[in-house]
């Protein structure tokens, strides 16, 4: 199970800046709203992020991200070389010309092998929800799963 750091930020730009970090979301709630009540000039948010969301042995393996468009049956559209370092898994899906496609942010050593990872998250979406290709809610829930 992933864990979840909670990071109260405030400013814009220059002035951006972290105030604290949390690992329960209602004591940063609490922060900001305290926050918020005594500063004046600027107000602080809650940014939300996954704690180690690439592995040690991602870092380290020389895989790099792929960004592959998929349609439901399994064809691959469009595949980018978007980074030499591996990033945490990403997928949402995307409407292109009149179709919905799975669209996925992959850490792989090679384009075949996240074209394979990808195929391989989108068969388990459809076995897990028949009905549910373009919704991104069903998405999340497959994230979380992986």
């Amino acid at each position: 199970m992933k864990s979840t750091v909670y990071i109260v930020t405030s400013g814009e730009y220059s002035d951006y800046s972290i105030r604290a970090v949390f690992d329960d979301s209602e004591c940063a709630e609490v922060f900001v709203k305290n926050y918020n009540k005594t500063n004046e000039w600027s107000s602080a948010q809650v940014e939300e992020f996954d704690l180690n969301p690439i592995s040690l042995e991602d870092l380290i393996s020389n895989k790099k991200t792929f960004r592959i468009e998929m349609t439901k049956c399994g064809d691959v559209s469009k595949t980018i070389l978007i980074s030499d370092i591996p990033k945490a898994l990403c997928l949402t899906f995307n409407y292109y010309g009149g179709h919905t496609v799975l669209v996925g942010h992959v850490a792989a050593k090679t384009e075949k092998q996240a074209i394979k990872i990808l195929n391989e998250l989108r068969i388990q979406f459809i076995a897990l929800f028949q009905n549910g290709w373009g919704d991104g809610e069903k998405l999340e829930l497959l994230k979380k799963q992986t």
